[in-house]
């Protein structure tokens, strides 16, 4: 017997939540020209330190910007040297302690890659670098992920073929003091594209990503970097994988002509095997995927860029369930009608998130670094409306009374023989679920909390092979206590 969702209403009880979140949309002129975005993270003060490579007049260097929790700049560090060159990656940071945080990418040119580790301090500052020359042949190193050991594990890309430039990953294991333990390579035929990288609870890991012509592709290794196995998933395409209980979950997407599937990919955690695929129920064509992050055991927190077309890229961010039912999504600009691009995704020290990459206010070669930080709903101003368009479904609901004391009566134009009702809070947090047979429920609320509330309405039937959405009007629904 499969489910299916009828419908996800938004009511609200009483007053709102209080917000205890920050919020801002910035962009940062770091050299007057083309900035990108290598990585940020999340500091223990609630602020953020964002760090990547820049060029000026031919000279390489790299620069560390510091803001506050309200996006403000404390501190903008700028190193350049003729001798070193540093590129810092995406998604290539991690906390090292309270007050220390690691970025890696690459030293050295074109020809001579060599990953390299930096650590600046909680003000920002330069504290260290360290250069790891094991792995042969333009060695990049793309994210450095803290171990359970205390340790930290990097990985990244190198070229494994030199004749046909092909790219694989490799693995480097440092112990606390950022000394090497032991580093290994994962050669293949084809290119392989690094996306991201995770620990598991066993301490095995996994490098997600894609091989040539855009197919899935996903590496686990022991945790002495051993290949357990590799393989290519050849019906989606770029892989962004987590643990997610005892499987594995993977965020990607299939083309569908001019639009994406997004979809929540199923991996058996042992063999790789797929289990099955759920579609993420966007409103909007084309989302590329960012970061996703498990909101509780049933919710997922997904960011990344929406494209309605080329040139005019969203931020965008949604909570999903575990089966791709959408309960809320928004999207963020900082100016209309502009190129906006988004390659990382973390979450705040507030529980909130932080999205991050560059917006091109004047067009062409012109962008800076941007940064846009939302509250665990996604709203960028407290307590903001979801406004997510509503479905044709046809299905109409009444709710009432209002204001509600005790109960609270739902009413469908439609029959269900069996059916159900989940109840969440606005962060994805479940609070209770209730039979629903026939047309109408009365459900009580006498113990329920101030606040705004997600009901989802489904029915059960057994030859429905996916899942779809039905959005409604939200209501408040005003608790007298």
């Amino acid at each position: 017997m499969k489910f299916r969702v009828l419908l996800i209403l938004l009511i609200a009880l009483s007053s709102e939540l209080e917000a205890q979140h920050s919020y801002f949309n910035s962009r940062y002129d770091i050299n007057g020209g083309p900035d990108n975005l290598g990585g940020v993270v999340s500091c223990s003060d609630s602020g953020f330190i964002a760090a990547s490579a820049f060029q000026v007049s031919g000279s390489y260097g790299f620069f560390s910007l510091k803001v506050d929790k309200n996006g403000d700049t404390l501190q903008l560090n700028k190193y350049i040297d003729d001798s070193f060159t540093f590129r810092i990656t995406p998604i290539a940071c991690s906390s090292h302690d309270s007050t220390s945080y690691l970025f890696t990418g690459y030293s050295g040119d074109t020809d001579r890659k060599i990953p390299t580790v930096i650590c600046f301090n909680l003000q920002g500052d330069t504290i260290g670098v360290r250069e790891y020359p094991i792995i042969p042949n333009g060695a990049i190193g793309r994210a450095i992920i803290k171990h359970p050991d205390g340790g930290f594990l990097i990985q990244g890309d190198y070229v494994s073929d030199t004749l046909n430039q092909w790219s694989s990953y490799f693995a480097i294991k440092l112990d606390s003091n950022l000394d090497v333990e032991w580093s290994q390579t994962y050669p293949g035929s084809g290119t392989a594209w690094y996306f991201s990288g995770t620990i598991l609870s066993d301490t095995t890991f996994l490098i997600s990503g894609a091989q040539t012509q855009s197919r899935g592709y996903l590496l686990k290794a022991d945790k002495m970097g051993n290949l357990l196995w590799k393989k290519t998933y050849p019906t989606v395409n770029t892989l962004n994988a987590i643990e997610f209980g005892d499987s594995i979950l993977c965020w990607t997407f299939a083309d569908k002509n001019t639009h994406y599937i997004n979809l929540l990919y199923w991996l058996d955690k042992t063999t790789g095997t797929e289990i099955s695929k759920d579609t993420v129920q966007t409103q909007h064509g084309r989302v590329y995927a960012g970061g996703i992050y498990p909101k509780n055991k049933t919710q997922l927190l997904l960011g990344g860029s929406e494209y309605s077309n080329f040139n005019n890229g969203k931020a965008w961010s949604a909570l999903c369930s575990t089966s791709g039912a959408v309960f809320w999504e928004r999207t963020y600009q900082f100016l209309p009608n502009k190129d906006y691009n988004i390659n990382s995704v973390v979450k705040a020290i507030d529980d909130g998130i932080l999205l991050g990459e560059y917006v091109a206010p004047g067009g062409g070669f012109t962008q800076d670094i941007w940064l846009v930080k939302v509250d665990s709903v996604g709203c960028l101003t407290p307590n903001c409306n979801v406004g997510i368009p509503e479905s044709q479904e046809g299905l109409s609901i009444s709710i009432y009374p209002n204001p509600a004391s005790s109960t609270l009566n739902v009413e469908l134009d439609a029959e269900l023989k069996e059916g159900s009702i989940e109840v969440y809070t606005m962060t994805g947090q479940f609070v209770r679920s209730y039979e629903l047979g026939g047309s109408e429920i009365e459900i009580d609320v006498s113990d329920s909390k101030s606040g705004t509330y997600i009901l989802i309405i489904k029915d059960r039937e057994g030859d429905v092979g996916g899942v779809f959405t039905k959005v409604c009007h939200w209501l408040k629904i005003y608790l007298q206590n």
